[in-house]
């Protein structure tokens, strides 16, 4: 799992760490790799409930993204200080002097 190998490689460049929670410490203990055809996973066992669980929510976090819009929405309205303060269109109902409606 990408989610495993990941999380070694944050804890050992030294980029990750955690507070001292005693399950985590002791999944740590307890784990032991399981071998998979290009990574590894964490080999059932005691405690290492909230190991994989750790490895699952950083690989989500580092691999999540946020993505970019397809085009910038055009503005609806442009600043009252582009046009004059009668303007029809001058969409600040609420200026001192002006009425709502």
């Amino acid at each position: 799992m990408l989610s495993c190998g990941s999380l070694l490689d944050l804890i050992e460049a030294g980029t990750l760490s955690h507070s001292d929670q005693q399950e985590l410490n002791d999944g740590a203990v307890s784990a032991v790799k399981r071998d998979l055809a290009g990574g590894f996973a964490w080999d059932r066992a005691p405690g290492v409930t909230y190991l994989v669980a750790a490895s699952l929510a950083a690989w989500g976090l580092l691999s999540a993204s946020t993505p970019k819009p397809k085009h910038t929405p055009i503005p609806l309205t442009t600043s009252s200080d582009d046009r004059g303060r009668n303007d029809p269109h001058d969409l600040d109902f609420l200026s001192p002097g002006r009425t709502p409606f």
